[in-house]
């Protein structure tokens, strides 16, 4: 069985990046035997603010 995941980095100022984050979680992802489908990145957004969009789409 194959075990399928999507990701999602979000950083809340645009001067930070999201990659560093995205490194980290497809290692785990690897690591884990996880299938990356999809990855979802948000920068200068605060999540306290804001509702990410493939949220709203279940």
């Amino acid at each position: 069985m194959t075990k399928r995941i999507a990701l999602y980095a979000r950083c809340s100022t645009t001067t930070q990046h999201t990659e560093n984050q995205l490194i980290e979680l497809r290692n785990l992802c690897e690591r884990l035997g996880y299938t990356i489908v999809q990855e979802y990145t948000d920068s200068g957004i605060s999540g306290a603010k804001v509702i990410p969009p493939f949220l709203t789409d279940a």
